[in-house]
């Protein structure tokens, strides 16, 4: 019925060639980077930061954490 490989590397070959996903791949990339980048940043403060400031600091990046997601989704 369908064609769709089961070797990993025909099968990613084969996911990039349908064009309406590719919006779909660069969000999936954005987000995780955007996780990243804030758990990066989250780790690096709880060295430096105290407990108020962490509190807030954690606040702050799950705010933009949020904002850089809806953002990913309206492109």
């Amino acid at each position: 019925m369908w064609d769709i490989p089961t070797d990993p590397s025909e099968l990613y070959l084969y996911l990039l060639e349908i064009e309406w996903l590719h919006p779909f791949y660069a969000y999936v990339v954005f987000i995780i980077l955007t996780f990243a980048v804030t758990d990066g940043a989250r780790r690096c403060a709880a060295q430096v930061l105290g407990d108020s400031k962490m509190l807030k600091f954690n606040e702050f990046l799950s705010v933009l954490t949020m904002c850089t997601a809806h953002f990913g989704e309206g492109e």
